[in-house]
């Protein structure tokens, strides 16, 4: 598995385009770290002969939270995939699990996860029950089969802070 930003995936297709070489052994390309246009992972289908191109979502906290679909170019276009090793909740302000349908903030832990910041508030804040589920102002839809799409989001907290997500569409 091969595993970079948007850019690289843009060149690496630039570049077995210019060469003629759908790059046979090359099998699964996860995109992520920057926004990942669907007509990019679509045209990665139609260019790289045996490669499956997924979108796949992370943070600094935990690189890969999810992993898109391998068997579905369509969902591998058009959403980050399904939690992949980590406990995902899409949370409300707070903290509530929101309902299939609904915005909320996303929030994750598992085996990946970083120990901790350096900043006390900050670890304090994101340790809660000795659970650690980071609020980090990314924002998704809860969707039915784990699906996610994060993408940019700006809201305004209870406490009147505003949240703002890096776009990943």
């Amino acid at each position: 598995m091969t595993v970079g930003a948007t850019p690289f995936l843009q060149e690496l297709l630039d570049a077995a385009e210019r060469r003629n070489d759908p790059l046979p052994s090359m099998r699964v390309f996860s995109c992520g770290g920057a926004a990942v246009p669907p007509a990019l992972v679509l045209r990665a289908y139609d260019v790289l002969e045996n490669c499956r191109t997924v979108r796949v979502y992370g943070s600094t906290e935990a690189p890969i939270i999810t992993l898109g679909w391998l068997n579905d170019a369509q969902l591998a276009a058009t959403t980050d995939g399904h939690a992949y090793g980590y406990e995902v909740r899409i949370v409300d302000d707070e903290g509530a699990e929101v309902p299939d349908g609904e915005d909320g903030e996303i929030t994750a832990r598992g085996a990946g996860m970083f120990l901790g910041y350096a900043d006390a508030d900050q670890n304090a804040e994101a340790h809660t029950d000795g659970r650690v589920f980071p609020h980090r102002g990314h924002w998704s839809e809860r969707r039915p089969r784990a699906r996610f799409s994060s993408r940019i989001a700006k809201r305004t907290s209870s406490s009147g802070v505003a949240k703002i997500s890096a776009l990943k569409r």
